[in-house]
C-alpha cells in the first residue's frame, strides 16, 4: 500500500488533468461517460497485464481473535484500523488544513473560491491524487480479503455509488454512516436469508433513499 498509494495519487492527476478537467464546464454526463470508458480500459488493461486467472494475495495476518464468543480474524482487524486511520487522515486534512479549507471551498461554490483566490486547477489536481490513492489502498485491502481478477471491482463500483447516494452527495460522515449501513444491511441479508440475495441489497437500499430521502441520510437539500 505504501508503495502503490503514490502510485496511484500520480496516475489520478493524470487523470484529471488529460479526461476530466477539460469537460469540467460541461453537463455531468460527459464525466461520466469518460470514467465509464476508463474503467472498460483500466479493466483491458489488467487482462493484458496480470491474464484472467484469479489471484490470491498471501498476508501474515492468519489468527482468529475471540472476544466473549465473536470471532473476529486478524486480517479484517488490519482492514478495518487501516481504513479507519485512512479516514481519520482524510477528515483532518479537509477539516484542519488550507488546502482542505479550499477543497471544501470549491465543493461549494466553484466560482466564489476563484475570486477569494482559490486555485480551482490545484484543488481538482489534489482531490483527484487524495481520491485515487484512496482508491489504490481499498483496492489493496480488498485484495486481501478476496481472490482478485479482472472485473471484480465492478460490483464494489456499485455499492460505492450506493453509499454515496445512502449517506448523501458532498457529506463525508454520510459515506462513512453509508457504508455502516449498507455492510450491516448485506451481512443480515447473508445470515438470514442467503448469500446470493447479499448484493441485491445495494440496489435496493439505493432505490428506497432515492424515492424517500434523495438527499441521502446526512445530505443538503
Amino acid at each position: 500500500m505504501a508503495l502503490a498509494m503514490p502510485v496511484g495519487a500520480v496516475l489520478g492527476m493524470l487523470i484529471e488533468r488529460l479526461a476530466y478537467r477539460p469537460v469540467r464546464d460541461a453537463p455531468h454526463i460527459n464525466a461520466f461517460i469518460i470514467a465509464l470508458g476508463l474503467t472498460m480500459m483500466l479493466e483491458g488493461g489488467n487482462l493484458l497485464l496480470f491474464g484472467a486467472d484469479q489471484v490470491i494475495i498471501q498476508t501474515p495476518y492468519q489468527k482468529v481473535f475471540d472476544f466473549g464468543g465473536i470471532f473476529v480474524a486478524q486480517l479484517r482487524m488490519v482492514v478495518i484500523v487501516t481504513s479507519v486511520t485512512l479516514v481519520a487522515i482524510v477528515m483532518f486534512l479537509l477539516l484542519k488544513t488550507k488546502t482542505g479549507k479550499s477543497v471544501r471551498a470549491v465543493a461549494q461554490n466553484r466560482h466564489a473560491a476563484v475570486l477569494m483566490g482559490v486555485n480551482v486547477n490545484l484543488v481538482s489536481s489534489v482531490v483527484f491524487a487524495i481520491s485515487s490513492a484512496l482508491g489504490v489502498a481499498a483496492g489493496a485491502l480488498i485484495g486481501a480479503l478476496l481472490a482478485l481478477a479482472p472485473g471484480v471491482g465492478e460490483s464494489f463500483a456499485v455499492k460505492g455509488f450506493a453509499v454515496l447516494i445512502l449517506g448523501g452527495l458532498g457529506s463525508l460522515p454520510g459515506a462513512i454512516l453509508g457504508g455502516l449501513v449498507l455492510g450491516v444491511s448485506e451481512s443480515l441479508a447473508a445470515g438470514f436469508l442467503s448469500s446470493a440475495y447479499k448484493d441485491v441489497i445495494s440496489f435496493l437500499i439505493m432505490i428506497l433513499v432515492l424515492l424517500v430521502m434523495p438527499q441521502g441520510l446526512m445530505g443538503k437539500k
